[in-house]
Formats: structure tokens, C-alpha cells, sequence
């Protein structure tokens, strides 16, 4: 088994993670929360760092230690006083364990996962959820810059209540799932199991390496990247170099310049 693995920060500090262990391979996409609190150096870079330094010292299944670590966390938070819906962070998670000659691959929030078969047949694992809300904001975007004869960068801060409420559905009904300290983790994975001996490559990523083929369309379908093999670290050198073309966000409506950008490949 071979692995590659990139990241790349788009601001200061990067929120983006990458864990490969022994028995877990995972890619973290942290999200800051709508308020400021004392987590350093961003809550959404405190986050994934807890998750990483502390996920290979808990013990039963992955989702037992994320729940450990979720539960132990939101301990910690509350004695500060860091519990209220606006001031929890977040993060989308995907990964891979191993279960002898199965592979079983789960994700949560828009995290997504890609893998590719010896056969030739491939298939992209993905919660829809949130990238619907998102796209309904992108979509306010667009109409405002429209209304208004603005751009969309200069639009963004006219949907801020927009972002805050999608915000503020993370783990409920009609909300989104995602992964976040709780008194009573319960939350709801996309689970997906294979046999080892099927797989060819399987690809974890944050939305920042998706953004290849969905915002900044370089790629027509998640299909036509993954399937051919292409080199990793010049897709995100396009990605960079396809947002900095774009300082208004007209041509590829989005809610920042760049996002972090975190890919891991394995092949079996």
C-alpha cells in the first residue's frame, strides 16, 4: 500500500488535517465557530489538532474514539464556558479503516471520499447535506450581485444571516451532519464497505481539493480527475492559480478567494 499525501493553508493558520495511522488514514476540514473564543490558534485548527494528537491514544472503533474525544472535549470547553451553538467548532471528516481484507470508508459533512476499482467502475462517496445549503447560499450570492451591480466578494457580507443560520442547523433534522464536541455525540456517517483486493486507489479529501471540479469546473466531474491518474500536487497549483485569476469571485462564485486544500491517495 502506497500513500501521498497533501495539504495546503490558504490562510494564516491552516484548518485543514491530515492523519495516517496504522489503522486509520483520515482528512479533517475544521470550521471555525461564528464566535471567538480562547481556542488557539483558530477553534477550527484546535479542533483538528485534538482530533489528530488524540485519536491514535483512544481505543475501540474510530467512531468510538471520535465520540470519546467529542464527549472529553466538550468536558473541557464547557468549564470555560465555550458550549453555546455559536461558539463550537466543527469539522467534516473523512477516512478509511482496515478490517482484514475489507476496507470500510466513512465521511461526514463535505468531506468526500473517491475510489477506483481494478474493474475500471469508481464511486464518489458524498453527503449532500450541507453542500445544499451552501448552494443556496451561492445562489443569494448571485442574485444580490445582480440586484445590487456589485461583485460577489463585495455581495458576501450581505449574507452573513444567511450563513449563520445554516450554521446553526449542524446536526439537526433539517440541518446537516457534522462533527463537533457534544454531552452526546450521536452522529450520522456515510458508511460504505469494500473488498481490499477490489480497490485500486482510494482518494480522501477536503472541499478545497474538490473545489477542482465544482467551483472552479478545471475538471468536468469528480470522475474525469480521479480516474486518470493525474499528479495531485499540479491540481492544486491549478486550484490556486484559477482562484487568484478570479479576485472578485465572478467567474467561480464562492464564499472566500481560496479554501485549505487537503488530498490523501492511497493505492493498494
Amino acid at each position: 500500500m502506497k500513500i501521498k499525501k497533501y495539504t495546503r493553508k490558504s490562510h494564516q493558520f491552516n484548518e485543514d488535517r491530515y492523519l495516517v495511522h496504522k489503522d486509520v488514514i483520515m482528512v479533517m476540514d475544521g470550521a471555525t465557530a461564528l464566535e471567538k473564543s480562547s481556542l488557539k490558534p483558530t477553534s477550527g485548527s484546535f479542533l483538528v489538532n485534538k482530533i489528530k494528537k488524540d485519536l491514535p491514544k483512544e481505543k475501540g472503533t474510530i467512531i468510538e474514539r471520535l465520540d470519546s474525544i467529542s464527549k472529553k472535549l466538550y468536558k473541557m470547553l464547557e468549564k470555560s464556558n465555550i458550549v453555546s451553538e455559536k461558539m463550537l467548532p466543527s469539522c467534516g471528516l473523512s477516512w478509511v479503516e482496515f478490517d482484514n481484507e475489507y476496507v470500510i470508508i466513512h465521511t461526514i459533512g463535505d468531506c468526500e471520499a473517491f475510489i477506483t476499482k481494478k474493474d475500471g467502475s469508481t464511486k464518489r462517496i458524498i453527503i449532500n447535506d450541507l453542500i445544499e445549503l451552501d448552494n443556496k447560499s451561492i445562489s443569494e450570492l448571485i442574485k444580490i450581485s445582480k440586484e445590487q451591480k456589485i461583485s460577489i466578494k463585495n455581495a458576501r457580507p450581505k449574507i452573513d444571516n444567511m450563513l449563520i443560520k445554516h450554521r446553526l442547523m449542524m446536526n439537526k433534522s433539517d440541518g446537516y451532519s457534522i462533527f463537533t464536541p457534544s454531552s452526546n455525540p450521536n452522529f450520522e456517517y456515510s458508511t460504505h464497505v469494500f473488498k481490499k483486493d477490489e480497490i485500486k486507489d482510494i482518494y480522501l479529501y477536503s472541499d478545497g481539493f474538490a473545489d477542482a471540479f465544482t467551483t472552479f469546473k478545471l475538471y468536468k466531474s469528480a470522475e474525469d480527475l480521479f480516474s486518470k491518474n493525474r499528479n495531485l500536487a499540479k491540481v492544486i497549483e491549478k486550484i490556486v492559480k484559477k482562484a487568484n485569476q478570479d479576485k472578485e469571485y465572478n467567474k467561480y462564485p464562492r464564499f472566500k478567494m481560496i479554501d485549505d486544500i487537503t488530498i490523501v491517495k492511497i493505492t493498494f
